[in-house]
């Protein structure tokens, strides 16, 4: 079994990216995606399922990314997590976009290959998702 790509991994001109195994956090799981661009260290974010109203499927809300080891992500320290350019930003925002997009990789990871169908295929960035350097 491959340890940094355990899931498997999309390989794109722009970059790498994968959804790794969860990493416990207070008060439970965090589900990680894992993120290689060049010339930088791995990168790490975190994603949550967002239930719809009636509860009959989820969404996907990407909360943080930039973390420099999946067992950091959640830290909300100011320092905690890489300035990416506005640049790697929206190559970061794509290569999420196209990894829940594809399932063939989603389907080999929780909480997916519980019930594919219930994923309505939405993929939402919070507010502060990434930290920016100033133009």
């Amino acid at each position: 079994m491959n340890t940094i790509y355990p899931f498997g991994c999309l390989s794109l001109s722009e970059g790498k990216i994968s959804f790794q195994n969860m990493v416990r956090l207070d008060p439970g799981g965090a589900l990680i995606f894992r993120v290689d661009l060049p010339a930088r260290p791995p990168m790490y974010g975190l994603w949550n399922q967002i239930p719809s109203t009636d509860d009959t499927g989820w969404n996907a809300e990407i909360v943080r990314f930039g973390y420099f080891s999946k067992n950091a992500v959640g830290d909300q320290r100011p320092g905690a997590r890489l300035t990416l350019s506005v640049l790697e930003g929206r190559v970061v925002e794509a290569l999420v976009r196209v990894l829940f997009a594809t399932p063939e990789m989603r389907n080999r990871t929780f909480p997916f290959m519980r019930r594919p169908s219930a994923f309505f295929g939405v993929v939402t960035f919070a507010l502060d998702w990434v930290v920016l350097a100033a133009k």
